[in-house]
């Protein structure tokens, strides 16, 4: 009986050996899963930064062409406020120049020659120029 329990002592402890073998196989294979659940954990947490990193870069520069762009439009619209209120001020004068006008072909007025526009005609062309108003006495 002796040997028998041998036997049935050294089978357990070979199925407890097998068991033990398993047991040992398979915490060496979750700590490799383990080591790289955390290599890929940390490789995805360096992209996300490297991501926003450039999302941050991406945002300054467009946030500066847009303060550029708003600063071009300010100067646009003050100079668009000028040229209006400049608009504004010759249309009035045009509105003006033209009711004097409108007011001396009713009345008849006669024209006054411009001597810029034909500076070879003379302003008072009656008026007759002597000799002797050349020298001087």
């Amino acid at each position: 009986m002796a040997s028998v329990q041998r036997v049935t002592s050294s089978g357990s402890d070979g199925v407890n050996g097998a068991m033990d073998e398993r047991k040992r196989k398979r915490m060496i294979s979750n700590r490799e899963s383990a080591r790289r659940s955390r290599e890929r954990k940390q490789k995805l947490l360096e992209d996300y930064q490297d991501e926003a990193n450039r999302l941050r870069n991406e945002n300054r520069r467009l946030s500066e062409n847009i303060r550029v762009r708003e600063e071009g439009f300010n100067a646009n619209e003050a100079a668009n406020g000028v040229l209006r209120a400049q608009t504004q001020e010759l249309t009035d004068q045009l509105k003006f120049l033209k009711s004097i006008i409108e007011k001396a072909e009713r009345e008849k007025i006669p024209k006054i020659p411009d001597p810029q526009l034909n500076p070879w005609q003379m302003l008072y062309p009656t008026q007759t120029i002597r000799a002797s108003d050349w020298f001087l006495h």
